[in-house]
């Protein structure tokens, strides 16, 4: 019985979730031109969700605009083999951290009116980070010491959300130079949840049995500051920068709680154990919670009906041991054409990159994904006329359709009980398939 009773005691060591950090940069976008684009949206004048992506952006919008879009029922496909190996007795019994997880999610609600000729105003509420997983996996081995079979079980459930909501200002400082401020407040939440359980029988009716739960809900508020500028340098031809100053947090409170139990009709006399925990903490303390970012962009027209979009962004490094967040320099590149092949049918594709910055983390199932991608799409573009009017100004509707796909190359972290815990790694590839619907009306 001494490897079960061991194992109920390192049991709490391998399951306790950690507070996650977000994957990756950006998988969702926010704007219909965005999705056709692979999200090189910096750079685009008169983009209602610059909001979001440049608040320069703002500036060249002179008329009002409110668009919805979303994604329905994206797929993420992640393995990780080997996730949890226990070895006892001399056997070795293997966990997979499996799993096909579909998400839902609105992203983004964008509206931008203009106050004056060289002023704009845009609100936007966005869900900048969506994620849930749920994998089960389950093995057996033989102990040869007590004659016996032992059944191990792995549950893990995660649901990741964070949220953004601001305002930010657009400014025409002339025809071709433009300035723009923003700011949002954010909100995240996480919720993990790990079960561990092992069971043993053997021919003689004896049984043991060990049970570990564990569960970590946190939750975080902050502010993110950004500035942008663009530069019309011709009609077709659009230069950007955007600096988007660190998520600062403000306040953040997690909950905790588990139980770790174990039974034994191996020994005289029979024996159970049961412990329980659980904490909660609170914290007002102002801390850098994820890095800042510049982005250099471009957009050129070679025609009136084609337009070519690139940028690439730099993430600065952050390493805040307090709270276990930590983030590495790195940079990521967006490109993106969109081609209107007649009056009310746009068509737009791209590549990007969304490489992770954060390092892998210790804990069970923590992964460190690098991402490269494709997306593809179209816009219908739908005028109200009154009467058979050919107005330009009339009110317009669109409707986008796009789809994103990246493959995820990458490192997970496995563990591994022996009488000790030890970590090591195994190589993973992902997969992400996120459906795009946009909805605006222009009037």
């Amino acid at each position: 019985m001494k490897p079960i009773v061991a194992l109920a005691l390192a049991a709490p060591v391998l399951v306790c979730p950690r507070l996650a950090q977000a994957e990756n940069g950006g998988p969702l976008f926010y704007s219909d031109d965005a999705a056709l684009l692979s999200g090189a949206a910096i750079a685009l004048p008169a983009d209602p969700a610059s909001v979001h992506y440049n608040p320069a952006g703002l500036g060249a919008l002179k008329r009002a605009r409110v668009s919805v879009n979303g994604s329905l029922f994206g797929v993420r496909i992640r393995s990780i083999n080997g996730a949890l190996v226990t070895e006892a007795d001399g056997q070795r019994s293997s966990l997979d951290l499996d799993s096909i997880d579909f998400v839902s999610t609105p992203t983004g609600i964008t509206a931008a009116f203009s106050l004056h000729p060289a002023v704009t105003l845009g609100l936007g509420f966005y869900t900048t980070e969506r994620d849930i997983q749920s994998a089960v996996d389950d093995d057996t081995m033989t102990l040869p010491s007590l004659d016996a079979i032992a059944t191990q079980r792995i549950d893990l459930q995660l649901d990741t959300t964070k949220y953004q909501a601001g305002a930010a200002l657009g400014f025409a400082l002339s025809d071709s130079v433009r300035l723009g401020v923003g700011v949002f407040g954010i909100y995240a939440t996480q919720d993990a949840y790990v079960q561990f359980t092992v069971d043993v029988d053997d021919a003689q009716g004896r049984a043991g049995f060990e049970s570990v739960t564990a569960r970590l809900a946190t939750t975080a508020w902050g502010i993110l500051p950004t500035a942008g500028f663009q530069w019309d340098v011709t009609p077709a031809v659009h230069l950007a920068l955007v600096a988007k100053a660190p998520e600062i947090m403000l306040a953040a409170s997690a909950d905790s709680a588990g139980t770790a139990a174990v039974g034994s009709t191996f020994v005289d006399p029979p024996v159970v154990a049961l412990e329980v925990y659980e904490a909660q903490s609170d914290t007002d303390k102002v801390e850098m919670l994820a890095p800042a970012r510049f982005a250099l962009g471009a957009s050129f027209d070679p025609t009136p009906m084609v337009r070519v979009a690139l940028e690439a962004e730099v993430s600065l490094p952050v390493d805040n041991q307090e709270l276990g967040v930590r983030h590495e320099v790195v940079a990521n590149g967006r490109l993106g054409v969109r081609y209107q092949v007649a009056p009310g049918l746009v068509l737009g594709s791209g590549l990007f990159t969304d490489l992770a910055s954060a390092p892998l983390g210790e804990s069970l199932g923590s992964r460190r994904v690098h991402y490269f991608g494709t997306t593809l799409g179209g816009t219908l573009l739908t005028p109200l006329s009154v009467g058979g009017s050919t107005d330009p100004d009339a009110i317009i509707l669109t409707t986008t359709l796009a789809v994103r796909y990246a493959v995820g190359i990458g490192e997970a972290r496995t563990t591994t009980y022996d009488g000790g815990v030890s970590y090591g790694t195994t190589d993973v590839v992902f997969h992400d398939v996120t459906p795009y619907t946009g909805s605006a009306i222009l009037f």
